[in-house]
Order: C-alpha cells, then sequence, then structure tokens
C-alpha cells in the first residue's frame, strides 16, 4: 500500500506538471518576447492565470475536464495584446469574455437549487471573472474606464482574475472543510471584499472619501487571511495528503504575508508608509499572490480531490 501511495505522489506531480503544458510553453515565450517596461510585468501576471492557473484549477474541480475551448479563448485573449489596440485587438479578446460568461450562466443555473450561502462563491467566482475580461477588452480596445490610466485597467484585470477566479474557486473547496457558521462568514468577507475593494478604489478615483478604499482592503484583506489560516489548519490534518500538506502549508504562509501587504496598503495613507507604492504593490503583492494561489495552493487541491476520487490506489 505504501508503495501504491509513492506512486501515486509520483503520478501526482507528473500529471501537475503536464497540466497546462502548452499554456506555460506560450505564456514563457510571450514572456521573454515582452519588455522590461514595468506594465508588461502586469501583463505577464495577467496572461498567467488564463493560460496556466485557470485550466488547472479546472482540472482540480473536474474529473472530465476538457479545455478545448477554455485554451483557444485564453490564446486568443493572449494573442490580443501582441497586436496595437483597436478592434482587432479588442475582437481577439472577445472569446475569453464570452467564455467566462458562459461559465457565470453555468454556475448559476447550478446555484439556484442550492440554496446554502456558501455555494454563493462559484457564481461570485466567475462574475468576477467577466469582470475581469471586460477590463481587459477595453485595454484592449484602448477604452478608458471611468478615466483610469491604462496601467489601473490592467492591474483591475488581472486583479479579478487572482482575487475574484482563482481565489474565490480555492476558497469554495476550502469551505467544505470548515464548521458550516465559519463556512458562510468566509463566504460574506471574501465577497463583500472583492465588491468594497471595486467600489472604494473606484470612489477615491472619483474623488470620494479615502475611508472607504481602506474599509475594503481591511475586509478583503480579513477574509484573504482568514482563507491562509483555513489552509495552514487543513496542512496539519493526517488525512490530508503528504504533498497536499506541503503545498497548504507554504501557501498558507505566503496568501497569509500577501494579504497582510494588502492590509497595509489599505491603510498606507494612515500610516504614513510612501514605499508603499503602487509599482511596489504590483511587484511584491501581485507576484506573491499569484504564485501562491497558482503554484502552491491549485497544485494542493489538484492532489486532494485525486484522492477524493480514488485515485490513491
Amino acid at each position: 500500500m505504501e508503495k501504491t501511495h509513492h506512486l501515486f505522489q509520483q503520478n501526482s506531480t507528473f500529471a501537475i506538471l503536464r497540466t497546462g503544458a502548452l499554456g506555460w510553453g506560450l505564456w514563457l515565450a510571450l514572456s521573454l518576447w515582452l519588455t522590461s517596461e514595468p506594465i508588461n510585468w502586469i501583463l505577464a501576471l495577467l496572461l498567467l492565470a488564463p493560460l496556466v492557473w485557470i485550466p488547472l484549477a479546472l482540472q482540480a474541480q473536474h474529473q472530465d475536464y476538457h479545455p478545448a475551448w477554455q485554451q483557444l479563448a485564453a490564446f486568443s485573449l493572449a494573442g490580443s495584446f501582441l497586436l496595437p489596440q483597436g478592434v482587432l485587438a479588442a475582437a481577439l479578446a472577445i472569446p475569453w469574455l464570452i467564455w467566462l460568461t458562459n461559465q457565470t450562466f453555468i454556475a448559476i443555473q447550478t446555484w439556484q437549487n442550492q440554496r446554502d450561502l456558501r455555494t454563493w462563491l462559484s457564481p461570485g467566482a466567475w462574475v468576477a471573472g467577466v469582470v475581469a475580461a471586460t477590463w481587459a477588452f477595453a485595454d484592449r480596445l484602448g477604452w478608458q474606464i471611468l478615466g483610469f490610466p491604462p496601467v489601473m485597467g490592467l492591474l483591475t484585470a488581472a486583479h479579478f482574475h487572482y482575487a475574484g477566479i482563482l481565489l474565490l474557486m480555492i476558497s469554495r473547496w476550502l469551505i467544505v472543510h470548515q464548521k458550516p457558521v465559519v463556512g458562510k462568514c468566509l463566504t460574506l468577507l471574501l465577497l463583500a471584499g472583492i465588491t468594497l475593494t471595486a467600489a472604494g478604489i473606484t470612489s477615491t478615483h472619483l474623488g470620494g472619501p479615502i475611508w472607504l478604499e481602506t474599509a475594503a482592503a481591511t475586509v478583503m484583506a480579513t477574509g484573504g487571511m482568514a482563507i491562509a489560516l483555513g489552509h495552514l489548519r487543513l496542512a496539519t490534518q493526517n488525512d490530508t495528503p503528504r504533498i497536499s500538506r506541503g503545498l497548504f502549508a507554504i501557501g498558507g504562509l505566503c496568501l497569509l504575508g500577501g494579504m497582510a501587504l494588502g492590509l497595509l496598503y489599505g491603510w498606507h495613507r494612515y500610516l504614513q508608509l510612501p514605499w508603499l507604492t503602487i509599482p511596489w504593490m504590483y511587484r511584491v503583492h501581485g507576484t506573491l499572490n499569484a504564485l501562491t494561489l497558482g503554484a502552491m495552493l491549485l497544485p494542493g487541491w489538484w492532489v486532494f480531490h485525486r484522492r477524493d476520487r480514488g485515485y490513491a490506489g
């Protein structure tokens, strides 16, 4: 049995490496092609989600996941950023918006038959994805929504791919292993945090009160840190697969740090932290969260769900 389990762990690792191999290849090629301009690092993080992390998340969730349409839409989005802003670039971004909209309708149809508050995370994740794709489409068209500068448009698209789709999907898997009342509280914190963050940033941009953005960052960071602590707790349980325990432990600590940075940024005007700028945040906070969610927590859940489906031998 121990030998079988060891072989399963090896096979799981190889399977994870194979997942999204084509997406990895395209992303690496694009990253090498991009220049060292700061905005291109945001773009690299943005494209990493549809090309690599979201396919892995869908495979972790569905045993019979078929990636063809998702990959085609993701590749089309990547191709749109190889062209100058305009109608053609925007047209190439549309398939990704359509695919995410379709996922939203599917999630809502499923959710209608489940009135448990915790089930709201699934449609919430895909609604956030539609918001992300809309901002990506606007960037390709050259349309500055509400007058936001281009860098903020790309940051918004990247934010909703990670704090929206990926974090909410991972959180939905986690709350199954929490007490119902805890799961409901986490659901409210996360959905409120994502919504308030968008409202707070928009309010500040339009001349509204700064405290609203600070309050939103506090709610969002609190929910994210709670998810990090939940993974750390799961990492200590003996019935969690060994690979998952290690990935949950490292990922939980990293997510805790990333969310703490987000909390500090929300309060930086009151704490007088001039070094905590937007460029610093997307280089450190954005990169940390992207790698934590995609390279640590997602593979951990991939192995966890494989065990639950009886692949452990």
